[in-house]
This record gives structure tokens, sequence and C-alpha cells, in this order.
């Protein structure tokens, strides 16, 4: 059956990567660096995570 019509908004997927800093990073300075790296039409964006697990 061939369906013309579809549209797979692919694109529009949001991806993750977590990633673990060494103890004497600066959060923020990475964070900043990692937000102007191109990544198709816009830029990759660095978020905080706020979860109970990765604290334990």
């Amino acid at each position: 059956m061939c369906w013309p019509h579809q549209i797979f908004y692919i694109i529009y997927i949001c991806r993750y990567c977590f990633v673990t800093l060494k103890n004497d990073s600066k959060a923020e300075s990475v964070m900043s660096e990692i937000n102007k790296i191109k990544f198709g039409v816009g830029f990759l964006q660095a978020d905080w995570i706020y979860s109970i697990q990765f604290l334990l």
C-alpha cells in the first residue's frame, strides 16, 4: 500500500547524550562550549539534569 502524503518528522526527534565531567571541570564553561557546536541547522544544547539517581 502506498501512502504518498505520509510525512515523517524525523528531523524533529530529540536526541540525548549524557556527559560525565572530571571532578575539577567547570561545568558552566563546558556547557558554554558545547552550546557553540553547530549541529544540523542549529546548535547543540547543554542542559542541567536534576535527578536524584545521578546524585547517589
